[in-house]
């Protein structure tokens, strides 16, 4: 008589299905940690786009003649988003968009920008910052 025994063992079933979810597992896990650098990313460049939009006002008011922070600050009162003036430092615990302003060293008649802004967590604060010139009466 003949033994025609055709097929898979035990084992080779076991190995081949364990095999697949290493696989799966791996495929998930790609997709799920791609899903969240996109979404931190997409964060980042919505604070980012802010950060330039602020810039961008603050450059038109220095170039309007605005030359110090305070008439800057005060001026933005009068507009949907206040820009508050750091003076000296930044402060982490605000969520608004904060600036610096100062001269140029050398006469050039250019100021410095420095436009930041902090989110996130209290106990993860991160920040963009942006650093532009502006010269009055450009």
């Amino acid at each position: 008589m003949k033994n025609n025994k055709k097929g898979f063992t035990l084992v080779e079933v076991l190995a081949s299905v364990i095999i697949l979810a290493l696989i799966t597992g791996s495929i998930v896990f790609a997709i799920a940690f791609s899903q969240r650098v996109v979404q931190e990313n997409s964060v980042s460049d919505a604070y980012a786009a802010e950060v330039q939009a602020a810039a961008d006002v603050i450059m038109t008011y220095v170039n309007g003649g605005l030359t110090t922070g305070y008439e800057i600050e005060i001026e933005s009162q009068s507009s949907l988003t206040v820009y508050h003036n750091a003076e000296t430092s930044f402060d982490p615990s605000l969520n608004d968009i904060q600036f610096t302003l100062k001269p140029e060293t050398g006469g050039s008649g250019l100021y410095e920008i420095r436009v930041r802004l902090y989110y996130g967590p209290e106990h993860n604060r991160e920040s963009i910052e942006m650093v532009c010139f502006a010269h009055p009466n450009w």
